[in-house]
């Protein structure tokens, strides 16, 4: 909202978003391109395929009639290859102990 010009020219404005007064800035003059320089070339955003339902598939199917399945309890440790069952997420394979802590140092 302009509240007052000067001479024709808007001096003082009301934002109208935060209801705040200021000085009349203009709009922001378009750059201009300099003679030799090339423009970017937009990237092209990366695709990445999610194959974690196709690997456990391919697990699932795999897996020996004979396999031992954990039911999952949250005080239970587990070890890699371990198979467990979820309440929540179902059948699972423990791919790698994330707190495993004798693989970042070997003293």
């Amino acid at each position: 909202m302009i509240l007052f010009k000067v001479d024709d020219v808007v001096n003082r404005v009301k934002c109208k978003t935060c209801g705040a007064e200021h000085k009349y800035r203009g709009t922001i003059p378009a750059v201009k391109k300099t003679a030799g320089v090339r423009a970017k070339k937009p990237v092209a955003a990366k695709v990445t395929v999610n194959d974690a339902p196709l690997q456990w598939d391919l697990k699932i199917r795999k897996m020996a009639p004979s396999t031992p399945v954990k039911n999952y309890l949250v005080k239970e440790t587990y070890k890699v290859h371990d198979v467990i069952n979820h309440p929540v997420f179902g059948v699972g394979f423990v791919e790698k102990i994330a707190s495993d802590k004798k693989n970042l140092c070997d003293v």
